[in-house]
C-alpha cells in the first residue's frame, strides 16, 4: 500500500512540474516570448529596452492608488505579443500600476502569444482576437476584460478600477 502511495505521489509531482515547465515562456524563432511570462523576462534584452521606456514614462493615477484596497481578491490573466507595440506599452503600464499598488504577483499571469494568438495551448479557454487582452477576475469569477487598449480619454488603471467598482 505504501509503495502505491509513493508511486502516485511521484507521478503527481512529475506531472505538475511537467505542466509548469511546458507553460514557461520560451523564445520562438523570431525571438518572441511564447508562454507564461513574468516581469523578469521583460527586464532582459531585447525586451528590456521597450519595457523600461514605457514603464518610466508612465504616470499612475494617484486616485486609483488611494483605492488599492479594492484590488484585494483581484487576479489578472493577460495575453500579450512581445512583437506588438500596444502589448509592449500596456504590459509595462500594468506592471507600474501594480507596483504602485503593492500588488501580489502571484495573482497575475501574463501569457505571450505568437502572431496567430497561440501560446502552446495556454490560450485554449480564452477568446483572444487582439493583444493585449486583459481578463480581470474577482474571487475566481471573470468580472471584465480590456481589449487592446484603454477606452478613449481614460487610462488602464481607470478602466480596471471601473470594472472592479462595478462588481463590488
Amino acid at each position: 500500500m505504501n509503495r502505491i502511495l509513493i508511486c502516485l505521489f511521484v507521478l503527481f509531482v512529475s506531472c505538475k512540474s511537467l505542466t509548469w515547465e511546458n507553460g514557461v515562456a520560451r523564445k520562438n524563432l523570431k525571438g518572441h516570448l511564447i508562454g507564461i511570462i513574468d516581469k523578469n523576462h521583460l527586464k532582459k534584452k531585447p525586451y528590456q529596452k521597450w519595457y523600461d521606456k514605457h514603464y518610466s514614462e508612465y504616470t499612475v493615477n494617484k486616485e486609483v492608488v488611494k483605492k488599492s484596497n479594492l484590488f484585494k481578491d483581484i487576479c489578472f490573466v493577460v495575453f500579450i505579443g512581445t512583437w506588438c507595440d500596444d502589448s509592449q506599452k500596456h504590459v509595462s503600464h500594468l506592471y507600474k500600476i501594480l507596483d504602485k499598488l503593492h500588488f501580489d504577483y502571484k495573482n497575475i499571469k501574463i501569457v505571450g502569444v505568437n502572431k496567430r494568438k497561440k501560446a502552446r495551448g495556454l490560450e485554449k479557454n480564452y477568446r483572444i482576437d487582439k493583444v493585449p487582452t486583459f481578463f480581470i477576475y474577482k474571487n475566481d469569477r471573470l468580472i471584465g476584460e480590456i481589449i487592446e487598449h484603454p477606452t478613449k480619454n481614460s487610462s488602464l488603471e481607470k478602466d480596471i478600477l471601473k470594472i472592479i467598482e462595478n462588481k463590488n
